[in-house]
């Protein structure tokens, strides 16, 4: 089946800080956090808007931190709620999931499914960044891929597009599944378990923090989403 960018749909779950007023409270005094790599992924929703401009295609993102709910974790995750919203009343939660999570899930699902009715297939990119030292350890890689080892598609992709990275970023270290497994409880993984392999190819992108806050200018930052843009372009024409 040939591959076009017409199939393929952009999200960044984790795009910014935000708490919605009625939840402020709960991070009184300790509103420093939100600003740290556990409140939002730094950098990522500017590069998935480059990528969206780029490439003329679909991004869904959120804005709301995921210190309030975690966007990119299925309902029965154990993560979903942060330590600030975890003690609200079961109710309260119920209503953060009504607000702010399901309609985001349903918007990606609602655009997966009609991409796949008009064009036979989806490939999802997630746009993530990650902190560049984490338990006292340093992230080497600037850029990683994450996807279900067991999803051959996935699998394939992952490696065609790698590859196209490496024209793009020759002196990048570029990691596959690390620091993260692809097939933790995320968005991707849940989209696995509705669409078929043949219909659904979903890859999560990490940008290491470190190497998106180095960028001294927007251009800078613009040549570096061009490149991204490039290569993702070139791979799903592979592909």
């Amino acid at each position: 089946m040939a591959h076009s960018l017409k199939q393929l749909i952009l999200t960044c779950e984790h795009g910014g800080a935000e708490v919605p007023a009625r939840y402020r409270k709960l991070f009184a005094g300790k509103q420093r956090v939100l600003k740290t790599h556990r409140g939002w992924d730094i950098g990522a929703l500017a590069v998935a808007k480059d990528l969206q401009r780029s490439l003329k295609v679909p991004l869904d993102h959120c804005t709301v931190s995921r210190l309030v709910v975690d966007t990119n974790r299925i309902l029965k995750s154990p993560t979903l709620f942060s330590e600030f919203t975890s003690p609200l009343p079961e109710l309260e939660k119920v209503k953060i999931l009504k607000k702010y999570y399901l309609p985001y899930w349903s918007t990606v699902n609602r655009r997966a499914k009609e991409l796949i009715q008009k064009q036979g297939g989806v490939i999802h990119v997630s746009v993530h960044s990650m902190t560049d030292f984490l338990y006292g350890k340093p992230r080497a890689m600037q850029l990683a891929l994450l996807y279900a080892a067991h999803h051959p598609r996935e699998k394939w992709f992952a490696k065609i597009w790698i590859q196209e990275l490496r024209k793009e970023f020759p002196k990048f270290k570029i990691a596959r599944n690390n620091p993260y497994k692809g097939d933790g409880h995320s968005l991707t993984y849940f989209l696995r378990r509705v669409f078929s392999r043949r219909q659904y190819v979903g890859i999560e992108i990490e940008m290491n923090q470190a190497l998106l806050l180095s960028f001294k200018t927007t251009q800078e930052k613009f040549e570096f989403s061009q490149a991204l843009a490039r290569s993702l372009a070139r791979a799903i024409d592979r592909f």
